[in-house]
């Protein structure tokens, strides 16, 4: 805002329609720094579903910071992996640290949707592309097979992700797992070299990838909706949940190709929004 007001002032655009359009802009994002405080009520309240671009917001304050002074020691293979490893370890310290928190002040949600862990897997993704620069040439000129790799890395990823709270592992290990089989997925489809990548690249999957953050947005009110309708109702059974989560899942991708056909950012040929 001051920034703003000052560049107005020195351009000699200032007047009180700017001002006011200035401050309701400042009102309406200020509520993207609620994630700061990581306590539930705080967060829902202003944004609601939207936590997440809050969440985002934070990573893109933090995030780049940490990554200027890592990537100063990160000047090698080897310091990249060094730096995967130590966000991995920082990420579990902060999950022990958290947790005794809202142990003690449940009124706090570190753990759920804090942006606090979340900077550090962004600085993994960060670290995993200069990983990938650096070895791509290598890689590819080697005896790897990406098809058997990519389906490697998916098979495992699906079985840990049904299996996992299933099992008796503590907590840490299983974030420890949750991250080197992240860390593996990304980077062997970085290559976008095998089947399942052709697959991913077809065109009903690009479609609604391009939608993916409306269906996000637009999903929980539906949700919260149709639990509102049937939460009084004793016909709320194992087969009506199936069909409000199909009735959901249905509507919030009708719904978010209705939005993006009347109001989305439309590419050209060339690929340039």
């Amino acid at each position: 805002l001051l920034w703003n007001m000052c560049e107005a002032i020195i351009q000699s655009k200032i007047t009180i329609a700017y001002c006011l359009s200035e401050f309701v802009k400042l009102l309406l994002n200020i509520t993207l720094l609620s994630q700061i405080t990581a306590n539930f009520s705080v967060v829902h309240a202003f944004n609601g579903v939207t936590w997440f671009l809050s969440s985002l917001f934070v990573i893109y304050i933090f995030a780049p910071t940490i990554m200027k002074v890592l990537s100063k020691y990160a000047d090698s293979t080897i310091k990249n992996i060094v730096c995967i490893f130590f966000c991995i370890s920082t990420t579990i310290f902060l999950v022990f640290v958290f947790q005794k928190i809202e142990d003690k002040y449940p009124f706090f949600n570190y753990l759920r949707n804090t942006p606090y862990i979340r900077v550090f897997t962004v600085i993994i993704g960060m670290n995993i592309t200069m990983l990938f620069s650096r070895l791509e040439s290598k890689i590819r000129s080697s005896f790897i097979n990406f098809n058997i790799a990519e389906l490697f890395v998916t098979f495992f990823n699906i079985a840990w992700f049904f299996t996992r709270n299933s099992l008796e592992l503590n907590r840490r290990y299983k974030i420890l797992i949750d991250m080197v089989l992240c860390c593996s997925l990304v980077f062997i489809f970085a290559f976008d070299s095998g089947k399942i990548s052709s697959f991913l690249k077809s065109e009903p999957l690009k479609k609604l990838g391009n939608i993916s953050m409306y269906i996000f947005l637009i999903h929980y009110p539906l949700i919260v909706y149709f639990n509102d309708r049937t939460a009084l109702s004793a016909i709320n059974t194992a087969q009506i949940c199936i069909v409000k989560s199909i009735i959901v899942i249905v509507a919030s991708v009708a719904i978010a190709f209705l939005i993006d056909k009347c109001y989305g950012i439309r590419l050209s040929s060339s690929g340039q929004r």
